[in-house]
């Protein structure tokens, strides 16, 4: 059996599909399994021991493109693959796929694209804030595949591959890697997606040390389980693992679980902004005009408003106020890849609000 796999861009999202590689090869063990990428993301599955090939298929507009992708369409029916599966959806990967000819074409039901899958998966806008793996799951439950489990199906991010994608696209798009591979910076420049939806099922690995116990206040506590993790980062480097979650940006997912973990009873959000909206469906949020009554243990969330991942960019745990109310430090996760202790200027052109424990 040869099945072709189709995600072209966005480096996050290719990452994300490693999970539903693993689980096609394990559930057709013996398959001939290529994947379709464009350059830039190419590193990420380049070296995956479940793939037999690695189509790299740069992106040219224009008519050449086009003829670039008829030439690519001819190779890939003559490879005779027996099903197809895009997980990207886009117009040029919708084309790939059909040209691709094979008998089983997997994708979403898109407007106007949809005729080009021979199985098309609907996806309910109430669905589509899930995490992106649990998206593109969809796709593998017609084959009979299991939900994804991570300790199974885990994300696979190679640690060199990953890297050097990310620092060649920082490369060509002068985006200085002042933040690391996965700071808000990069991403919000990358527009890559965060989760914006209910949580993806896990904890993070097994064995992670249980920050030392803390005494005092709620807030005190925050700030002693916080300061604790200091130091603490990615394993692998660049990989977006760490104990506070799933494999994807953290920096929510570390001051959430700094809450949890001095008692505060708050889910685990990967999303800055439903941190904010968390804040507001128990009146404990403030916006800019409350920013100056910051309190060490308080969440402040860096952007314009917590609408999308464009607008809410990053967060941070408030360690202390300068006495003029002027400065503020906090305690930050994914920050250079680890937990960092920074400080900002306290202002609404930083911050749009803060949330209270």
């Amino acid at each position: 059996m040869r099945i072709l796999l189709v995600r072209l861009r966005q480096i996050g999202d290719v990452v994300f599909t490693t999970p539903a590689i693993h689980a096609l090869r394990r559930r057709f063990p013996d398959a001939q399994l290529s994947y379709i990428v464009e350059p830039a993301a190419a590193p990420v599955v380049l070296h995956n021991p479940n793939l037999n090939d690695v189509i790299v298929a740069p992106r040219v507009r224009g008519l050449s493109g086009m003829l670039a992708d008829v030439a690519l369409g001819r190779r890939l029916r003559a490879a005779r693959f027996d099903i197809a599966i895009d997980f990207h959806g886009g117009p040029r990967a919708s084309l790939l796929t059909w040209l691709s000819g094979a008998p089983l074409r997997i994708g979403y039901e898109i407007a106007g694209r949809g005729w080009m899958y021979t199985r098309r998966i609907a996806r309910p806008r109430e669905l589509r804030r899930r995490h992106s793996v649990e998206n593109q799951w969809d796709l593998l439950d017609s084959l009979d595949i299991a939900p994804p489990t991570r300790s199974i199906d885990p994300v696979e991010m190679p640690a060199d591959g990953t890297t050097a994608a990310v620092r060649h696209w920082q490369s060509t798009h002068h985006v200085t890697p002042v933040d690391g591979i996965t700071g808000p910076i990069t991403m919000k420049a990358m527009r890559v997606t965060r989760h914006t939806g209910k949580k993806h099922g896990g904890t993070g690995g097994s064995g992670n040390p249980a920050p030392p116990p803390a005494k005092g206040s709620t807030r005190a506590k925050i700030v002693a389980v916080a300061m604790s993790q200091l130091g603490t980062g990615e394993h692998p480097p660049g990989s977006n693992c760490t104990k506070y979650g799933p494999c994807e940006e953290w920096c929510s997912l570390f001051a959430t679980w700094v809450w949890r973990h001095a008692g505060v009873n708050i889910p685990k959000y990967p999303f800055t902004g439903d941190v904010f909206r968390w804040g507001q469906r128990h009146h404990l949020a403030y916006g800019r005009a409350g920013l100056r009554g910051a309190k060490p243990g308080d969440v402040l969330l860096f952007g314009t408003g917590p609408q999308n991942t464009h607008t809410s960019t990053h967060i941070g745990i408030v360690e202390k106020v300068s006495a003029n109310r002027r400065t503020v430090t906090l305690i930050e996760g994914n920050s250079s890849d680890r937990v960092r202790e920074v400080s900002h200027p306290l202002s609404g052109n930083v911050f749009y609000g803060g949330v209270r424990p």
